[in-house]
């Protein structure tokens, strides 16, 4: 028996080399990999089914006390499906948990796998590639879970600038004077009615040679009360704390995608940062706003201020033209109550986007429902007086705001994910925790890889970093 030291990533690797024998060093509790095929069931759903796999065996795990080792020498499974079940392990870690208390928590016991010497190697590989994946989640599960005493815009910002400062990301940091000399009224707009000043974060990891870049572009609502159209006080109210759940993962996508594909892909994420307040200085119905692109929008729904902020947003993204835009927001109750809380809704101009992120929503088990993209629904976002209303009327209203959402974003390949169902968890069960769930960072990590691996050696991307204003310290 030898051991292989993997504690960085919080599980360990014990090699048995003596494959007929017993364990005779093993102590505590010891599961074989049969018990845990039988507790999972649903053997075809393949990564999926191993993902729960290993959610279920580290709340076994949390019962305990006991050092704990996982039996997985006669496992047939493949690489992928290894790191889908260390995933499922390492998501249910308290490393998500966001505690504002003076109570410490719990240390949870070690897990250790014990696997042959013919797979040592494909299981440390699992666990590394699992880790830094669920790392990503963890950093967009903390931030979401901080309620806006704690996460204002500018905190945001900085957070996001402190966490680039390990990587090859660069960040550019806007505030309200920036954003008046950009022209991004849609940011301007939202933000007036609070005290807290705005954020507009762009954090870009673009290596000179990418030959694709992705543009991501995520709401950060730091609180949503709705502003003038203020929302009931009901338990979706306290939600709102989470509405910036779309720059919160979009940030980690760009902080820690996966390092071996920085010669072949780039990401920029595009992060407008405001609370939505009511005030006197408030955005009021009937007001006209100017965005980025110079698009005016009739205000009709206070409420309706998430794709504001993405509108200018998305017109940066394009001007520094990536390749592909995608957003990521909590944007409509409507498509919670259209498709569930096990989906998030999808909008996308392009067929083969499309077919990839499905394709990653089903790897990942973070489930997209296409909605079309119906051109007639235009006129119900018609204004007598504005190029555009910012509503679009009690039916249809998750098409609706991705139509309005698109105009800012074509011509360049897009899609609108909308998470308002899928931010967050009721309760503590299969893979998630109760709070924000990260949702979204798994999928965007797996598209781009799998973009990554298509980008051939003479693809050039005609991304160019623009140049936007200083923002002082007491902006």
């Amino acid at each position: 028996m030898r051991a292989v030291n993997v504690a960085e990533v919080g599980l360990g690797i014990r090699v048995d080399e003596v494959r007929n024998g017993t364990d005779g060093e093993a102590r505590g509790v010891v599961i074989s990999s049969e018990e845990v095929l039988l507790i999972a069931g649903e053997r075809g759903q393949a990564n999926a089914a191993w993902r729960s796999s290993g959610a279920l065996f580290a709340r076994f795990r949390q019962r305990t006390t006991s050092h704990v080792t996982l039996d997985v020498r006669e496992l047939v499974i493949d690489d992928s499906s290894m790191v889908a079940f260390a995933e499922g392990v390492l998501l249910l870690g308290t490393g998500s948990q966001t505690r504002l208390t003076r109570a410490r928590l719990e240390v949870e016991p070690p897990i250790e796998l014990l696997v042959s010497p013919s797979t040592s190697g494909l299981w440390e590989a699992a666990l590394v590639k699992a880790q830094r994946t669920v790392d990503a989640v963890f950093f967009a599960r903390r931030l979401t879970n901080l309620p806006a005493s704690h996460l204002s815009a500018e905190t945001f910002a900085r957070t996001i600038e402190d966490g680039a400062a390990t990587t090859s990301a660069s960040v550019d940091i806007v505030g309200s004077a920036g954003l008046r000399e950009m022209g991004c009224g849609g940011i301007l707009a939202v933000n007036a009615g609070s005290d807290q000043p705005p954020r507009l974060v762009r954090v870009a990891h673009v290596p000179p040679d990418a030959g694709l870049v992705i543009g991501l572009v995520g709401k950060g609502v730091m609180y949503d009360s709705g502003g003038i159209s203020l929302k009931p006080t009901d338990a979706s109210h306290v939600k709102m704390k989470m509405d910036m759940a779309g720059a919160a993962v979009a940030a980690a996508v760009a902080l820690y995608m996966d390092t071996a594909m920085e010669n072949r892909i780039g990401v920029a994420a595009y992060l407008p940062c405001v609370e939505n307040m009511p005030s006197g200085s408030a955005m009021r119905l009937g007001d006209v706003v100017t965005c980025r692109d110079g698009t005016t929008v009739e205000i009709q729904n206070c409420d309706a201020e998430g794709r504001l902020i993405l509108a200018d947003a998305l017109a940066l993204a394009r001007e520094d033209r990536v390749d592909v835009l995608i957003d990521l927001a909590t944007l409509t109750d409507a498509a919670s109550i259209a498709i569930g809380p096990d989906f998030a809704a999808m909008m996308c101009s392009d067929d083969d986007l499309a077919a990839d992120l499905l394709r990653s929503a089903t790897k990942t088990g973070e489930l997209l429902c296409r909605l079309p993209i119906h051109r007639p629904y235009e006129r119900l976002l018609r204004s007598a007086i504005a190029d555009v209303r910012n509503v679009g009327g009690p039916a249809g209203r998750v098409v609706t705001a991705g139509l309005f959402l698109e105009r800012f974003a074509h011509p360049v390949p897009w899609a609108h994910i909308d998470m308002t169902s899928t931010m967050a968890s009721d309760e503590d069960a299969d893979i998630h925790r109760i709070g924000a769930t990260g949702y979204g960072v798994r999928l965007v990590l797996d598209l781009i890889a799998n973009m990554a691996a298509r980008v051939g050696p003479s693809d050039r991307t005609s991304f160019r970093r623009s140049t936007w204003p200083v923002t002082a310290p007491s902006e």
